[in-house]
């Protein structure tokens, strides 16, 4: 329980805030109230019984702790002559203040925000390399963020899009896209397999080199007639990606073929995107 003093007691100053003054941990300068007040009375630093005759008194909270010491001016200088200058200064300058009617509470210390340490910090690297990679190889600003996002939990364990909230992400680009299998079969007469080879000859498309979860890779030519899926495997951890096309790579495709020295040569010329199946759209 904690003392109560009389509306004429004589100033004090907390144990609280000569810590703030001198930057000192408050457990260490109850210490060294403890310490200071055993050594006056030798019979040791807890004498609540002798705490307002003595000038001082101590707080405790509900499990009986000390939570803080306030002391008269003479016990808060004779404990601060063990301190250096610096420190002495400022509680004697908060004295003055005291003395002379001017004081005022301390400032309260604005409320730092909270800091974006530790594991969270290493996942926003991980989602803006990630992303930047992604980028490289082909898929528009939100694919690359969703999946660079999706691998950086996978790592971490730390879903920041998810503790972010949900927000819309509208794709830049909404037209269809279709895979070779749908190319060929709006072109006609053609197997599903030449489509990949003729787009590498085209200049339109390379094979994904080592570590690459994609096996094509659009070239500048091909960007603007492609995109690329990024999607998790079905009943297997991790992600898949693929280069797929947008009809209008279809026409190329076919000049391409006519001109070719190949079985595929008799292709027509005048069919064009609107022969896409429907069903070929992905």
């Amino acid at each position: 329980m904690n003392a109560i003093l009389p509306t004429d007691a004589p100033r004090t100053m907390s144990s609280r805030e000569i810590a703030e003054l001198t930057g000192k941990a408050h457990k260490n300068v109850i210490r060294d109230i403890e310490t200071m007040i055993a050594d006056i009375e030798k019979d040791g630093s807890d004498l609540s019984h002798q705490a307002k005759s003595n000038g001082y008194r101590i707080d405790r909270d509900i499990r009986g702790y000390v939570s803080a010491i306030h002391l008269t001016q003479d016990l808060t200088y004779n404990l601060i002559l063990g301190y250096d200058a610096v420190r002495r200064l400022k509680v004697v300058r908060r004295w003055m203040e005291l003395e002379s009617g001017a004081a005022s509470a301390p400032k309260p210390k604005a409320p730092r925000a909270p800091a974006l340490i530790g594991p969270r910090r290493q996942t926003l690297g991980l989602i803006e390399l990630y992303t930047r990679v992604n980028e490289m190889r082909g898929l528009d600003r939100n694919a690359a963020l969703i999946s660079a996002n999706d691998r950086a939990t996978v790592k971490t364990g730390i879903n920041l899009f998810e503790e972010a909230g949900p927000v819309r992400m509208d794709a830049p680009d909404q037209e269809p896209v279709m895979n070779v299998t749908a190319i060929a079969a709006a072109i006609g007469g053609i197997s599903n397999r030449r489509i990949n080879p003729a787009l590498i000859e085209m200049g339109y498309q390379i094979k994904g080199g080592k570590g690459c979860r994609c096996p094509y890779q659009a070239t500048d030519l091909g960007k603007p007639h492609s995109r690329v899926v990024d999607s998790p495997r079905k009943h297997a951890s991790g992600f898949s990606q693929e280069l797929l096309w947008k009809p209008s790579i279809i026409p190329l495709i076919k000049t391409h073929l006519a001109g070719a020295t190949s079985p595929y040569a008799a292709v027509a010329l005048a069919a064009d995107a609107d022969l896409v199946p429907r069903g070929g759209l992905l």
